[in-house]
């Protein structure tokens, strides 16, 4: 996931000095920030728009002018949190009341939080628990063993990534395997490739493949070409299986190291 500067809820997440006057919009509904110095004006900046970030009891004529963001803030928090209240009906995980955040261990010093809006699938295969719910800012969001693996809004960059750089560096590159990636969306991606003729995934759970499919259709499209041939075992045992040398190139979205 993409780190973004987000307001959430209409939350203005900004800090502003006694020199800094924050314009409701203008007639094109867009925030403007103006930046004075000593009383002299040295410019103004757009900055959102007000229809994206403002819940309805914010709303302000336009043209009207103030210089107290930070009640605003107050009232803006005060909205949200009354919206987290109206929506976690929807929500019904025991960890998770309107926020999901994820500590993990694999990637310290960090965390992620993401506003719930509605819980879609909870579930434990034989192998890891999964879960899906739909987010404010990223639309559905998949959850493998409470660490994020993909987001619908900015899937693409990731799945683009790892695949056409290998193989955009391969001549004419005809047999490809991808080890994990059940989700589809690096199948989708190598189906691009014309030169590519056999496309083979060994992927262990099925379950994860079942609920991708049901839940991020536009992502699991790459199991419908005819040139992709699934092997549901472990992506060690496979390698082993097969001579050295029969594909031009070698993909791993494993979530464990191979």
């Amino acid at each position: 996931m993409e780190r973004r500067s987000t307001s959430t809820s209409g939350i203005i997440s900004a800090a502003f000095s006694k020199d800094l006057h924050l314009k409701f919009p203008k007639e094109d509904g867009v925030f403007h920030l103006q930046v004075s110095n000593n009383g002299n004006n040295i410019g103004e900046n757009r900055l959102f728009s007000s229809s994206v970030l403002l819940p309805a009891a914010m709303a302000v004529p336009a043209g009207t002018e103030t210089n107290t963001a930070k009640t605003t803030c107050k009232e803006a928090a005060k909205a949200a949190a009354d919206d987290d209240d109206d929506h976690h009906h929807s929500i019904v995980h025991p960890e998770i009341s309107g926020w999901f955040s994820e500590h993990c261990p694999i990637w310290p010093g960090q965390a992620h939080f993401l506003k719930v809006e509605k819980m879609l699938f909870q579930g434990k295969s034989e192998y890891q628990s999964m879960m899906v719910f739909q987010s404010q800012a990223y639309g559905k969001v998949f959850v493998l063993d409470g660490a994020l693996q993909l987001t619908e809004k900015d899937e693409c960059a990731y799945q683009e990534m790892i695949t056409h750089l290998p193989l955009c560096s391969i001549p004419n590159p005809k047999k490809v395997l991808l080890i994990g990636g059940g989700d589809g969306g690096i199948l989708r991606e190598i189906s691009r490739h014309s030169t590519v003729h056999q496309i083979d995934i060994c992927e262990i759970d099925t379950m994860l493949i079942d609920v991708y499919k049901e839940f991020f259709p536009d992502i699991a499209v790459g199991y419908e070409d005819s040139r992709v041939t699934l092997h549901v075992k472990d992506g060690n045992a496979f390698l082993k299986s097969v001579p050295g040398g029969t594909y031009d190139a070698i993909i791993v979205d494993a979530f464990e190291p191979i």
